[in-house]
């Protein structure tokens, strides 16, 4: 497997991070299971992984709703900002 990922990663110019020139199977199950809890939501993620406690899915990528949360965040004082509200008119 892992010399298969090697001649892939190379064909592809596929970019990977660390000491080794292609990806281990984890990372690309990890990579995987991130695209699916993007696009699919936790449980889809959770099925696919096959973690059988819903947090082990949620743990691993909780940077994903930290940084969805924090798109939210930032769009929200956006959204007032420019409609000119002020500290005071906020309840």
């Amino acid at each position: 497997v892992r010399n298969i990922f090697r001649r892939l990663c190379k064909a592809g110019k596929i970019p990977v991070e660390g000491e080794h020139e292609y990806l281990k199977p984890h990372g690309a199950r990890r990579g995987a299971g991130e695209a699916l809890y993007r696009a699919e939501g936790s449980a889809a993620a959770q099925r696919a992984l096959r973690h059988e406690d819903p947090s082990t899915t949620s743990k691993m990528y909780s940077h994903i709703e930290a940084s969805e949360q924090a798109e939210v965040a930032s769009d929200a004082f956006e959204k007032i900002d420019e409609s000119g509200t002020s500290k005071g008119d906020i309840s």
